[in-house]
């Protein structure tokens, strides 16, 4: 009996795309990452340091008028309101560019949490807005001005309190102070950040233009420091036409700049961006003041109708925005009051003895925005007389601890200041009739009369911070310059503010510099706003090694130029000891164990005739880089502010020095030591006081030093996940990375040498989801940046096996035939990432060996004889994983049939017809099926334009001997 057997013809078929061309698969994905979402706080806070390597991406405002006439403050000028040159050039910058239109400045829309800078593009401001203008340059925004905006500044006190009220347009008031002249070259006065591509004598050439100027000799003596001419017109020495204000007593920056912005010139446009630069605040956090509730003291006095008292807490608003915050308020809208999207982006809620309730939405909002890290300043007041107000302020600290006392006031003494943040220099409060908050645990108190009641309390609750004070009237006009009144509002809102802080700061001395010395304005306190880093100041040792011991700090910033702080050595070594960081200068270096500890050896001498020059002995150092590339080969000053200005140290060989007062290093002149066990620098030069520009930057050493030392401080941390072995196409393998940093912004995941994703990062974890179809050894090599430029690194290999056999899908299921047919397929489909070969039996015989793409096999077993045959598929991946699948085919014989066929005979007679039938039996047999072709098993792939590879094996058999 012959046996038959199947021989391979292969016919290789493609997918119809371009010219024999088989692409990738495009839904085939190596690896995913989560992605990273930033909200809008995020968002807020990345504005990187203008000194480091990423633009900074300042948000303004640019105010669109286009109506004709003038508001009734202004008495002459012309106008052009051309805004859009002004927009278009910011918006080309990189920065976040909006037009604000009259309705949108009325609505409330100009606010400092939202916009850096308002530019106002020689135009003027119409009368039902000029408040609300005002309002956000006295809360801390920047304001740029061009042409005859100069008017509206003058009218509103804001070039200088003593003009408010004229226009100042020569010829059309009493003062005579600006007015158009067509002017050509102008001269640079100032070296200044407003103006950083200039010096003082550069000459800037312009054809003739009808400038606005004014008159420099007309600027009143008490303007002082605050007012700079930065350039003046050519043969008019005295005619300013730039110039930059900074008053710290009072509102953000200004800079006004000439010309009509029909065309802006190359000088204005570098003028217009470094100033946009300059005048965006950097606050030590932001504050929104709620109007929306009738607050029965307001801030200003536009507020009729919205505060009970307006004009109470001007002088108290001026104070914080002295003190670097920003200041807004919430008027009420229609679109809601206390909302999520309201309150993203504060540091701090004040509160005042509402006289409008509450909603639930509301209180859930704000109580979930202090869970978050928010703040809440709420102030009570006397029990009797704001029962509403009582009930209203109560509902919204449902949540917490805290309470306003409805049964009675208080009848002590205010005498009580505990160790607390805000209690720092606080002896005595200048108060009216109190009343009295009722505090439960976890509140504490924090200020109580001589008869213990609390007059004000303070709770921690998830990340934020509360506290609730008995008297509205602390910080209002008539009493916040008495006792120590200011100094108490400050110290709330220092620790208010600080609540999700990472650094704690030290710093005294100040004093000595000036006797209103504001410590929020240093050098020190500059740089960490520059760096976008919230802070908790202190000025006295006790309080500062109070907050040291029982709160949780990543660095921790000495700056001792006074009073002594050798009882808090142990403490700051503890704090070492667990991991801290810290930068320490101190005037009193000596033989303390700190001063080993940190790898500082004192030479017994000092120097006190003044700051000595501090030369870089490393300079290519990420100190003198990052963020600010420092360009110049020492720091100086030439001021005298300190008693002690250097020791005289050398580094231990655990720390290392990097500048030094000798222009080569010398051990015993050593400046800038770094410990090189401890994340710990040690400045043995009064930093502080290094007030020169020696790099020629427009800002000043010590700034730059500090803040260059903080980065390199802070810079970004990142764990390193073991590497993993996979298997290949798996699901739900993960490599996840902790990186940790104070600035986070920026990450991108390298696969091999190719990179794979780059995002954003809010310095949450970053997961990596793998997908890998591919076997072999790959490297994911990650990269976290902060906002100073600095970068952390992790490497985790993935190996990836193939363990996992092919798996069968589907088997062939019509297992019988009738002999004769031709052609009966036998389908296969297996599922395997990785396929190799197939191996196809024949009655246990091995028939063929083919290669095998993953797609269905299809066997032609038709034309066999009757009979029970063993059918065998092995297929096998790249890695020699098999799976086999064998079935019995059963051929069946064709049915024998029997045909009758009936005829009938007729006989006739005379009289008689007689019919009988015949009956006739015809066997049929089918015949049988001659082979097509000698021993051939056909294998066609047949292709269609996007249509799947199938294999087709046929299989006909023919006899064998």
């Amino acid at each position: 009996m012959d046996m038959k057997r199947a021989l391979p013809l292969l016919l290789l078929a493609i997918f119809l795309v371009g010219i024999l061309v088989v692409p990738e698969d495009p839904n085939r994905s190596f690896v995913r990452l989560d992605e990273i979402s930033l909200d809008d706080e995020i968002i807020n806070k990345d504005i990187v340091s203008s000194n480091g390597p990423y633009q900074k991406r300042i948000r303004v405002a640019v105010y669109d008028q286009p109506e004709a006439g003038l508001p009734t403050y202004a008495t002459g000028g012309t106008y052009t309101n051309n805004f859009q040159n002004v927009a278009d050039i910011l918006d080309a910058s990189g920065h976040a560019v909006t037009v604000l239109s009259n309705q949108e400045i009325l609505d409330h829309r100009l606010l400092a949490v939202d916009f850096d800078v308002f530019v106002i593009v020689d135009n003027l401001p119409r009368d039902n807005i000029t408040d609300f203008v005002k309002e956000y340059w006295l809360g801390g925004g920047g304001l740029l001005s061009f042409n005859g905006a100069l008017g509206f500044l003058f009218y509103h006190g804001m070039m200088y309190p003593g003009v408010e009220g004229d226009f100042g347009l020569a010829g059309a008031g009493s003062l005579q102070d600006w007015n158009y002249l067509s002017i050509g070259d102008l001269d640079i006065t100032a070296r200044h950040p407003a103006a950083k591509d200039y010096h003082i004598g550069d000459e800037i050439s312009h054809p003739d233009e009808e400038y606005v100027i004014w008159n420099n000799n007309a600027m009143p003596d008490d303007i002082g420091d605050h007012f700079t001419t930065i350039a003046t017109v050519s043969s008019l020495p005295t005619t300013g036409v730039v110039f930059g204000i900074d008053n710290p007593d009072r509102g953000g920056k200004i800079v006004q700049i000439p010309g009509n912005c029909s065309v802006v010139s190359p000088w204005q446009e570098s003028i217009l961006l470094d100033a946009v630069d300059w005048l965006c605040p950097r606050p030590k956090g932001r504050i929104l003041f709620d109007l929306s509730h009738k607050p029965y003291y307001g801030v200003d006095l536009w507020e009729t109708g919205y505060a009970i008292f307006p004009n109470r807490y001007a002088d108290w608003r001026d104070t914080l925005v002295n003190k670097t915050y920003t200041f807004d308020k919430l008027w009420p809208s229609a679109d809601g009051n206390l909302t999520a999207q309201n309150l993203a982006g504060y540091d701090i809620l004040i509160v005042v003895a509402p006289g409008l309730s509450f909603i639930a939405d509301e209180v859930n909002a704000v109580t979930n925005w202090i869970d978050s890290g928010g703040s809440l300043l709420a102030l009570g007041d006397q029990e009797g007389f704001f029962n509403d107000e009582q009930i209203h302020m109560n509902y919204l600290l449902t949540s917490f601890g805290l309470e306003w006392n409805t049964t009675h006031n208080a009848v002590g003494t205010i005498d009580g200041m505990t160790i607390h943040p805000s209690c720092e220099s606080v002896n005595l409060l200048t108060s009216g009739l109190v009343g009295i908050v009722n505090c439960e645990s976890p509140a504490f108190p924090v200020v109580t009369t001589d008869l213990d009641e609390i007059i004000v309390a303070a709770e921690e609750y998830g990340d934020g911070r509360i506290v609730l004070t008995a008297d509205i009237n602390f910080f209002d006009k008539s009493n916040i310059e008495d006792s120590d009144n200011g100094r108490f509002g400050v110290n709330l809102v220092n620790w208010l503010s600080a609540a999700k802080a990472t650094v704690l700061v030290y710093t005294d001395g100040g004093w000595r510099i000036d006797t209103d010395y504001n410590y929020y304005r240093s050098q020190l306190a500059s740089a960490l706003n520059e760096l976008d880093l919230r802070f908790q100041m202190s000025n006295n040792g006790s309080f500062f090694n109070n907050s040291l011991v029982n709160e949780q700090w990543d660095l921790v910033i000495w700056d001792q130029n006074y009073q002594g702080m050798g009882p808090y050595h142990g403490h700051l070594m503890d704090y070492l000891d667990s991991g801290g960081r810290a930068i320490v200068r101190s005037w009193d270096i000596g033989s303390a164990d700190i001063w080993a500890y940190l790898g500082i050896k004192w030479n017994h001498t000092v120097e006190i005739s003044g700051p000595m020059p501090v030369y870089l002995w490393e300079s290519g150092h990420e100190i003198f880089h990052i963020p600010h590339d420092y360009g110049a080969n020492n720091i100086s000053a030439n001021v005298n502010h300190y008693f002690t200005d250097y020791t005289y140290v050398e580094p231990y060989a655990n720390a290392t020095a990097i500048a030094g007062i000798t222009e080569t290093p010398s051990g015993n002149t050593s400046a800038i030591i770094l410990n090189n066990e401890v994340p710990a620098i040690t400045n043995a030069f009064s930093i502080s006081q290094y007030l020169n520009d020696t790099d020629d930057s427009t800002y000043p050493d010590g700034y730059e030093i500090f803040m260059n030392e903080i980065a390199y401080l802070l810079r970004p941390t990142i764990d390193s996940p073991s590497d993993k072995v996979i298997e290949v196409g798996s699901t739900g393998e993960t490599i996840t990375w902790t990186p940790s940093s104070d600035r986070p912004h920026s990450y991108k995941i390298m696969r091999n040498a190719i990179e794979i994703e780059s995002n954003p990062w809010n310095g949450n974890p970053i997961a990596l989801d793998l997908m890998e179809n591919s076997l072999g050894t790959v490297s994911f090599t990650i990269t976290v940046y902060d906002s100073a430029g600095y970068s952390a690194t992790d490497v985790v290999s993935v190996t990836k096996e193939d363990t996992t056999s092919p798996t069968l899908v589907n088997a062939p299921t019509n297992l019988q035939y009738e002999e004769g047919k031709l052609i009966h397929l036998f389908n296969w489909t297996f599922d395997e990432l990785l396929p190799d070969t197939y191996v196809l039996y024949f009655n246990e015989t091995l028939e063929e060996t083919n290669p095998w793409d993953g797609s269905m096999i299809s066997v032609n077993v038709g034309g066999l004889p009757v009979g029970i045959y063993n059918m065998t598929l092995r297929v096998n991946d790249t890695s020699g994983n098999r799976a086999t699948s064998s079935v019995f085919l059963n051929v069946t014989a064709v049915p024998t049939t029997t045909t009758t066929t009936t005829t009938s005979t007729t006989t006739t007679t005379s009289t008689t017809t007689t019919t009988s039938p015949t009956t006739t039996t015809t066997s049929t047999t089918a015949p049988t099926a001659s082979p097509q072709g000698d021993n051939v098993m056909l294998i066609v792939i047949i292709a269609f334009a996007a249509a799947a590879v199938v294999i087709v094996i046929i299989v006909v058999m023919r006899k064998r001997p």
